[in-house]
């Protein structure tokens, strides 16, 4: 059966001054029933100025970005180049050590679709932590630096694991501790895990398609080529 294409409202976001487009800020999100834009003001990087923050988003999808507004707007924060973030309202402001400039946390969907064997509401979401670089004026991935609050829940999952016969939580409540190591920047602890906890047949398959979906991320490789530089 064939219907006729609709119309949908979809939004984005554009800086403007004296009537001249000075940014536009849009990253395809949107779905059949359109998509949602927000934005606000808040003081970021600590003192009196406040910067401009926009989420662009849908149900279990969306992208931020934070714009420094002085002298001239300028991006600080780009969720889409590091492919980070969902809907605005899964986005931490945190000072995480306690030095006046807030980190921000956003999630990687980076899993989603990731197997049969794993449903939606059970799809891991990675954390990633940004710092505020000064010398790169922009935020970067921090989680090195973070390691601690990224695994703070671990120790506890890993005493309720499921056993294999039942496939489904078995799988999903290994991936998630894998993943967080992984981005945690523990790979060699994240696959000690892995060999030494998941029983099923198909260990050799599903650890070469784990390391496929990291491996395509932004934050991963930063993360990795970060530690390798230390």
């Amino acid at each position: 059966m064939r219907s006729r294409p609709s119309w949908i409202d979809i939004s984005y976001a554009v800086i403007k001054r004296k009537d001249r487009v000075l940014a536009k800020f849009d990253d395809n999100i949107y779905f059949g029933l359109g998509n949602n834009i927000r934005f606000g003001l808040f003081s970021f990087l600590g003192g009196p100025t406040k910067e401009l923050v926009i989420s662009q988003d849908i149900s279990r999808g969306g992208t931020q970005w934070v714009i420094s507004l002085s002298p001239r707007p300028h991006i600080i924060f780009d969720g889409p180049k590091w492919a980070a973030g969902r809907e605005g309202d899964d986005m931490r402001i945190i000072d995480l050590d306690n030095d006046g400039v807030y980190e921000i946390i956003v999630p990687l969907t980076v899993f989603y679709g990731f197997s049969e064997w794993v449903p939606t509401g059970r799809t891991p979401l990675p954390m990633a932590i940004f710092r505020y670089d000064k010398k790169a004026r922009e935020y970067v991935p921090a989680n090195l630096q973070f390691q601690d609050y990224l695994l703070k829940g671990v120790a506890g999952e890993k005493r309720n694991i499921s056993p294999p016969e039942d496939r489904i939580n078995h799988i999903t409540d290994i991936l998630p501790i894998v993943v967080d190591y992984i981005f945690a920047g523990k790979e060699k602890e994240a696959w000690t895990f892995f060999d030494e906890s998941y029983k099923l047949s198909d260990k050799k398959e599903m650890k070469a398609k784990i390391t496929a979906v990291v491996k395509g991320q932004p934050v991963y490789h930063f993360i990795y080529k970060k530690a390798s530089a230390h």
